[in-house]
C-alpha cells in the first residue's frame, strides 16, 4: 500500500484536495456562511438617488460613524440583551429566536469615503483563529450610505446601500444550531 505522502496530486485528486482543505477551513471557523443580507429600515426605497450636493454636504459633515454588532441568537435561551433593540431584535423575534447576546461591538468615529475598519471575531471552536470583518464605506451623501462588508476567511464579500441610520443585518448557521448576525448600522 502507498503512502499518500508520497503521491503527487494531478488534475482532479488535485481540485479534490483543495476542495477538501477550504471544506476544513471553513469548518474550523465556527461560522457556515448561508444567508444574505437583512434589510432592517423602515419601509422607504432601498435605492434613492444621490446627487452630488449631497455627497459633498456628507464628507463636509466628516463622514460617516459605523456602529457593528456581532449577535448570536438562539432559540433556547429566553433573554435578550439590552444592545439589541428596535428593528434588530423585532426581526430576531418574529423569525423564532427567544434569545440573543452581543459576542462583540464597535462603534466607530467619523470614517471617510474609502476608510476601512476592522473586526476580529474570535472562534468559539478554536480560539486560536479567528475571522477578520472588514467594514469599507464605498460612498456617502445624506441620503444613502453604500458599504463593502467581507470576511476575506470565509471568503463572504458583499455590498449593501442604505439610508443613514437603518441596520442591515447578515445572518450566519453556526453548528449548533444558533445564528450569528452581523449588524452593521451607519450614522451621519
Amino acid at each position: 500500500m502507498r503512502s499518500r505522502r508520497n503521491t503527487k496530486c494531478v488534475g482532479n485528486d488535485r481540485a479534490r484536495k483543495v476542495r477538501r482543505s477550504a471544506f476544513a477551513v471553513a469548518t474550523a471557523f465556527s461560522l457556515y456562511v448561508s444567508v444574505a443580507p437583512i434589510a432592517l429600515a423602515t419601509g422607504e426605497d432601498p435605492n434613492p438617488t444621490q446627487s452630488e450636493s449631497d455627497t459633498r454636504a456628507a464628507q463636509a459633515s466628516g463622514g460617516v460613524k459605523l456602529h457593528i454588532l456581532v449577535i448570536e441568537a438562539n432559540r433556547r435561551d429566553g433573554a435578550f440583551d439590552a444592545r439589541i433593540r428596535g428593528n434588530v431584535r423585532k426581526h430576531l423575534e418574529e423569525v423564532g429566536y427567544t434569545g440573543a447576546r452581543v459576542l462583540d461591538e464597535l462603534s466607530t468615529p467619523a470614517v471617510s469615503e474609502g476608510a476601512r475598519v476592522q473586526l476580529e471575531i474570535l472562534s468559539r471552536g478554536n480560539p486560536n483563529s479567528a475571522q477578520h470583518l472588514g467594514v469599507t464605506a464605498l460612498g456617502i451623501s445624506t441620503s444613502e450610505v453604500r458599504l463593502r462588508v467581507e470576511i476575506p476567511e470565509l471568503r463572504f464579500d458583499t455590498s449593501t446601500r442604505q439610508k443613514p441610520d437603518t441596520t442591515v443585518a447578515l445572518a450566519f448557521k453556526t453548528p449548533d444550531g444558533s445564528k450569528l448576525y452581523l449588524a452593521v448600522t451607519p450614522t451621519l
